[in-house]
């Protein structure tokens, strides 16, 4: 269990509520945020249990990156509480002596949640400073982590830029995933594309990749992170109803249509977000 008394109190950051959000009445709301913050207590508790594995397992990866998930698309159901447990565990993560060479591996998703929920913007830079990490193993849920706030992050970024310019420069896996990472950050469409023009004068092996992104045609994306995120949603869906079956017994009709409505409901909670389709809409760099 995380020890309360290590909460250090910051003012939450809450994104705008969507709109489908919005029109749910207030005791469906509520019945669906018991259930979210239910399950992101169990998975954050089941995460820090499993923290000093030395393995890093898929299923560990996957409980981060299923409270990252619900961080991103529901932050106004996460509590308080959850949120402050979330900053507390990355804050005393990142300050372990060993954190270099054993933390940064394990915690980008969180470091993610914790700035979505709470805006701390040194959780956030920590995390984007390992995209360009050297072990292209672990690049890949970095850039993930990444994805699930991008919306947040400005296209200037100086961070975000210079991870991204290290990946193209080595010609790392991941270069042109993390092109489109930051293509989907806030900011100016002209802006864009004068960064695109220099990329390719700079890089003839990106020509072609970039001569497509500049026709504002829709780039085909199940081969990362549409499939990282439906990998991440079949989880959450299958620990979520292992979740509800656990308590099936003591509590017969607690759940059962909030996992329905949340089922029904899910693919409207993830509409906005540019990553989570099968194709990307880059008609705007027209």
């Amino acid at each position: 269990m995380i020890d309360k008394k290590q909460i250090i109190h910051c003012d939450a950051k809450k994104e705008i509520i969507l709109s489908l959000l919005r029109r749910m009445d207030s005791q469906e709301k509520s019945k669906l945020a018991n259930l979210i913050n239910e399950y992101i207590h169990q998975e954050l508790n089941n995460f820090v249990k499993n923290y000093r594995n030395p393995q890093i397992t898929k299923k560990q990866e996957l409980r981060s990156l299923s409270i990252a998930w619900f961080s991103s698309f529901f932050p106004d159901h996460v509590s308080f509480n959850n949120s402050e447990m979330i900053h507390t565990f990355v804050e005393t993560a990142l300050c372990e002596r060993d954190y270099d060479s054993f933390g940064w591996i394990r915690i980008p998703a969180l470091e993610a949640s914790s700035y979505k929920l709470t805006g701390d913007i040194n959780h956030l830079h920590s995390m984007l400073n390992k995209l360009s990490c050297e072990q292209s193993r672990f690049r890949d849920l970095m850039m993930i982590s990444a994805a699930f706030v991008v919306q947040s992050i400005n296209f200037n970024n100086e961070i975000l830029n210079n991870a991204t310019m290290t990946n193209i420069n080595r010609r790392q896996f991941y270069h042109q995933e993390n092109i489109i990472l930051r293509l989907c950050t806030e900011g100016d469409a002209n802006d864009k594309k004068r960064w695109l023009y220099q990329l390719m004068n700079d890089n003839d092996y990106l020509a072609d990749f970039i001569k497509e992104l500049l026709k504002g045609a829709l780039i085909h994306n199940n081969d990362f992170f549409f499939r990282q995120f439906s990998e991440i949603k079949t989880y959450v869906l299958f620990s979520l109803l292992d979740f509800i079956n656990s308590y099936r017994s003591n509590v017969p009709q607690a759940h059962n249509n909030e996992i329905r409505t949340f089922s029904m409901k899910l693919r409207n909670y993830e509409e906005k977000h540019p990553l989570t389709n099968t194709s990307i809409d880059f008609s705007y760099l027209r």
